[in-house]
């Protein structure tokens, strides 16, 4: 399907993010590097899509169910789509919050003489021949005042005109990014949500493996919907006390509170109602999470987590893993 009308799509909610995926954690190089593969005509892989009549609970609650009647939804392939979604339109798709967004793309300039791309600094500032992306997109930016400025007030004319012609045609090359086709796969309606997640992971083990702390929070999401959210925000609640870790951490605590092993697989059907229970057993005031950070802080003097070497501690959420999505320039997807 021709990039300009997926993203239309995602525009519409059309296509929509389920909740179990995680929020955007590509770095600031891999966007480069998916535009500079688009806009050199490499190949960067397709995306998965699952149509169904009971979606799951959705990201940023982006449908109104009682006016659908069929849902796309999203499994792989979010991380280029939003990519392109942010550059191309200059907005947060809406299944996101600006929340989400760790590493906005926006910031992203092309270079008209060179046709290379990079984030804003110091020097990209002062160089007339760089431009915003997201203003390439907008219809923004023309040849002619950025040769005018790059060769200055007392140039000849022609050598202007000429130099504009060939920042044109690399805008153009730039711009028509969005008429370039994407496959899209298509999961059948028949698929439940437990076989989405399991070919999303197989999808994932097929390029960067998702943790398996992660597939059995997917796992989760698809009994407890809003478990994702609950412990970003106890995990959010934890670092204002100086106790800073990912989300794995958490996802491991549900899990050996709820099997007394570190079993993954045994969380994947367990009824919403145990779920919620237990989590409230670890988060709520004066729960196994409070009682632990009493301890640390009186009884062993450990003031934050800078004192505690561990696996979990929170990261860069540009490192986490995320779904398939890589840049073509990568190893392949």
């Amino acid at each position: 399907m021709e990039i300009s009308k997926l993203l239309d799509r995602v525009e519409s909610n059309a296509i929509v993010l389920p909740e179990f995926q995680r929020e955007f954690v590509w770095k600031n190089s891999q966007a480069k590097e998916l535009m500079d593969s688009m806009y050199r005509e490499y190949p960067i892989g397709g995306l998965l899509t699952w149509e169904t009549e009971n979606p799951p609970e959705i990201k940023n609650e982006a449908i109104e169910e009682e006016k659908h009647a069929l849902f796309e939804v999203l499994l792989d392939g979010q991380q280029r789509l939003t990519v392109l979604y942010m550059l191309v339109k200059d907005e947060i798709p809406p299944y996101y919050d600006e929340d989400d967004i760790n590493n906005d793309p926006r910031d992203l300039y092309f270079n008209v003489d060179s046709g290379e791309f990079h984030f804003e600094n110091k020097r990209i500032r002062e160089g007339v021949e760089w431009v915003k992306v997201t203003d390439c997109f907008n219809g923004d930016v023309r040849g002619i005042p950025v040769a005018r400025d790059k060769l200055g007030e007392d140039a000849d004319p022609n050598d202007v005109m000429d130099l504009a012609e060939e920042y044109d045609e690399r805008l153009n090359q730039l711009q028509n990014i969005t008429t370039r086709g994407l496959p899209v796969e298509t999961l059948p309606k028949s698929a439940d949500i437990h076989q989405a997640i399991e070919l999303f992971d197989k999808i994932n083990s097929q390029g960067t493996h998702l943790s398996d702390a992660e597939l059995a929070l997917a796992h989760m999401s698809a009994e407890w919907a809003h478990i994702r959210r609950n412990m970003k925000a106890k995990q959010s609640e934890m670092a204002k006390e100086g106790f800073e870790f990912n989300l794995n951490f958490y996802v491991k605590c549900m899990i050996g509170t709820l099997t007394e092993t570190m079993t993954y697989e045994q969380v994947y059907d367990i009824p919403e109602e145990e779920l919620i229970s237990k989590w409230n057993q670890l988060a709520e005031d004066g729960g196994v999470f409070d009682y632990v950070i009493n301890v640390l802080q009186n009884d062993g003097h450990i003031p934050n987590s800078d004192y505690i070497n561990t696996r979990d501690f929170d990261v860069d959420p540009e490192t986490e893993i995320e779904d398939n999505d890589q840049p073509a320039s990568a190893a392949g997807d």
